[in-house]
């Protein structure tokens, strides 16, 4: 194919790349370091000021620059704040680092270099996990790619360059820096270069210069940074047991960019090494870049042991650099016919594999919150009890105040009055406790839902399934899928297909004190109520209480039940009537509210006829009688 047409080939690879990124934005929850992340942007409510971001982020996450976190702000600005849109900005920024490897790899040596070091970074399983995270680490390799390859470009060019240029230098390596502190490693790796390999004269200097005042405008954050590396040092000694020795380091480093083939990477790398013995044009120079990288790397880590195999993202800095030297390697094997052809479909086999592989353990790690908040919004109605049963570690602390991310999706839930309990895998507490817990939220609900991955530990939820079938009977799965069921339990003796609309009221004192809606069910022996109460803390404690009554055909009362009104701010409350006596006939149901010291009762408005009154008639019923 002529080169100048090549980069069209770019175009399937970004699709690719976008393809894994786009997928995994909505695929799992939100990791505990992405709810900080959020919390730094006032938790996707709404732009907040820069200040307020570099405070939180100063007192909070000292671990990160806040650089990040303002571009994060200004993306929700412009496309929203819901985690999965949010992350989209994550994909871009690994889409740019794309393109800028090509760019990189074409005007340093040619543009099969380009795409194929292109193709080396976009098809990368381990960077293709940080495209739908809400983390800065494909900025890291986005912003080096864009210095090392403007940096090149100055230094390299025999033509002065123009303005832009210097500018476009002087804000990559100020975003750069301000990006994430493994920034050290390409920002060392270009000064060590720019000191030994490039000429030293007025545009070296000009460099430098340009450079060196972006890392001084990194002063105000120095502080900042300090005092987070002396907390480390405080740490060495444990740190120094679980950092990654030089071997061990040299190792994943190739296990991860290889997508876990590290002969092919090696093999590769016998023909870009190949390149540098042949004194090909510029194989000096990436070499050196690398070799300068790698050891930058080993001794910044051997002297603040700060990359153990849990911080493998750290080495994300050296992708671009890497990917180079793969491309440089895939462009000797067209010397041999078909060679490089099979090296790039293997490499692009390996990658697409180990990104599904990544995808899928994203996508199947833990019970899906935000797709149970999603199909709870349609199915559930004020009063309803949700338990919900996870591996996953939800607890979160933020400014000193703890929480949960399940609080975060399932607030719009609960916001219309549905309650949710939290069942941990493992459950910490004691068989005896649980089931105590289990049973005092269950007493007093009509509708409940269980939530849970099918091969998550099942012993709470077998136990919890023992509870229910104690007073509830099971009604249907409403959602079935490999990583997430939802069930529904109705409280007998009332049917599944019981009509409640709990968000409609029936009778309404004032808007203090709310009969939302009420569910009746007769066996023939006793009559069933399961009333719905919204009551406002205005309301006294312990001062009035509620009458249900059977009226027969003459108005006299035959039968009744009354007790105290719960003090929630919405809770179904059981009533039972005894009806076994009652002769067969038509019967009216009726209710009161009344100070049970006085017995003066309440003046309330019927809601759908607007009638005021004290004693309120809710529903005709007809009872067969003891035959």
């Amino acid at each position: 194919m002529h080169t100048k047409y090549l980069w069209g080939w770019l175009i399937p690879l970004l699709l690719l790349t976008t393809l894994f990124g786009a997928i995994g934005a909505d695929a799992e929850n939100l990791r505990l370091d992405e709810y900080t992340t959020l919390a730094h942007v006032g938790f996707g409510e709404g732009a907040v000021s820069f200040a307020h971001i570099w405070q939180s982020v100063e007192e909070n996450s000292p671990a990160h620059p806040p650089g990040y976190f303002f571009l994060l702000d200004a993306w929700g600005i412009l496309v929203g704040w819901s985690p999965a849109t949010l992350r989209l900005l994550s994909l871009l920024a690994g889409l740019l680092a794309v393109a800028w490897t090509y760019r990189l790899g074409k005007d340093l040596f040619s543009p099969y270099v380009g795409l194929y070091a292109a193709i080396a970074l976009g098809t990368s399983g381990f960077l293709s996990l940080y495209l739908h995270i809400l983390r800065m680490y494909t900025f890291l390799v986005m912003w080096t790619a864009f210095v090392l390859w403007l940096y090149l470009r100055i230094v390299q060019r025999r033509r002065e360059p123009p303005w832009y240029e210097w500018l476009l230098l002087f804000g990559g390596t100020l975003a750069l820096v301000y990006t994430h502190y493994t920034s050290i490693i390409p920002l060392t790796t270009i000064a060590i270069y720019h000191f030994v390999a490039v000429a030293k004269s007025k545009r070296w200097f000009y460099v430098a210069l340009t450079m060196g005042f972006a890392g001084v405008l990194f002063l105000p954050w120095l502080e900042t940074a300090v005092r987070k590396f002396n907390n480390v040092a405080s740490e060495y000694h444990r740190l120094t047991s679980i950092a990654l020795s030089p071997p061990d380091l040299l190792l994943l480093t190739g296990e991860l960019f290889s997508n876990q083939n590290v002969i092919l990477l090696a093999i590769v790398s016998v023909f870009a090494l190949w390149a540098l013995l042949v004194k090909q044009h510029r194989a000096q120079h990436l070499w050196l870049l690398m070799f300068i990288a790698l050891g930058v790397t080993i001794i910044l880590n051997e002297a603040a042991t700060f990359i153990p195999e849990e911080r493998s993202r750290y080495l994300l800095a050296l992708w671009p650099v890497l990917a180079l030297a793969i491309g440089l390697g895939m462009a000797q094997m067209m010397r041999w016919r078909y060679l490089s052809l099979i090296a790039i479909v293997a490499w692009i086999i390996f990658g697409v594999d180990d990104s599904i592989d990544r995808l899928h353990a994203s996508m199947n790690r833990h019970l899906p919150l935000h797709i149970l908040a999603r199909e709870l919004s349609d199915v559930t109605q004020r009063g309803d009890l949700v338990f919900f049963i996870t591996s996953q570690n939800v607890d979160t602390k933020f400014r000193d105040v703890k929480g949960l991310i399940s609080d975060y999706y399932l607030q719009p839930v609960a916001a219309r009055g549905v309650k949710y309990d939290l069942i941990r895998v493992p459950d910490p507490r004691e068989v005896a406790r649980f089931i105590s817990d289990v049973q005092h939220k269950l007493d007093e609900n009509l509708t409940v839902w269980v939530a849970y991955r099918p091969d998550d530990d099942h012993d709470r939820l077998a136990l919890l399934q023992q509870l229910l079938a104690r007073d509830y009977a099971y009604c249907e799965r409403v959602h079935d899928e490999s990583s997430l069921r939802i069930d529904r339990y109705i409280r007998r003796p009332f049917a599944c297909d019981v009509d409640i609309a709990p968000d409609a009221s029936l009778v309404n004192f004032d808007d203090s004190i709310v009969l939302n809606d009420l569910a009746v069910m007769s066996d023939g022996e006793a009559l069933t109520l399961m009333a719905g109460w919204s009551i406002a803390p205005n309301v006294p404690p312990e001062t009035y209480s509620v009458t249900f009554q059977l009226l027969d055909s003459a108005g006299n009362n035959v039968a009744q039940f009354d007790d105290g009104l719960p003090h929630a701010a919405f809770k179904w409350d059981e009533a039972v009537i005894p009806i076994d006596d009652l002769p067969a006939g038509d019967y009216q149901l009726m209710t009161a509210v009344y100070n049970w010291r006085t017995s003066e009762r309440l003046t309330g408005t019927i809601s759908t006829t607007g009638m005021t009154t004290t004693f309120f008639p809710l529903d005709t019923l007809h009872i067969t009688g003891d035959d």
